[in-house]
């Protein structure tokens, strides 16, 4: 499986932003402490980990046993191959949270997390209540709807 990510285009960026003068264009320009901060951890990374960092893994967020082959196997992306992140698909939210908070207790460095959640967050968390999808509440153009 294959992880695209990409900025929005800056036409939609500057539609928004005519709209609701309070929306701040997106900035890919990180800080310079960021950027001092990612070379400083980048000098120190092997190859290994690095290759690593690359990669993320899907998970269904399910309960792990620590002593299930499933555990075992998610811990080992995590601490033998320093993987750079994980793809939330299904489960259920405390479930799925305590997972994650697992993993970025054992990873030597921070995991992104990520989720597919383009049909509202019932799409996938089994014990979320049914939202709109998130395409719907970015089409009224007003960030106070997101935010809630």
């Amino acid at each position: 499986m294959a992880v695209l990510c990409f900025a929005p285009p800056t036409r939609f960026i500057k539609s928004v932003s005519a709209r609701n003068p309070e929306v701040k264009p997106y900035s890919s320009k990180p800080s310079k402490d960021a950027v001092k901060w990612a070379d400083k951890q980048l000098r120190k990374m092997s190859l290994d980990e690095k290759i690593g960092q690359l990669i993320s893994v899907g998970i269904n967020a399910t309960f792990l046993n620590q002593d299930s082959d499933a555990y075992r196997a998610l811990r080992h992306q995590v601490v033998d191959n320093h993987i750079g992140g994980l793809i939330l698909f299904r489960g259920p939210v405390y479930e799925s949270v305590m997972l994650v908070n697992r993993m970025q207790e054992l990873a030597k460095y921070p995991l992104l997390i990520a989720t597919d959640l383009e049909a509202g967050s019932r799409m996938r968390f089994d014990d979320k209540g049914s939202f709109t999808w998130y395409m719907a509440v970015a089409a009224t153009g007003n960030h106070e709807y997101a935010r809630r």
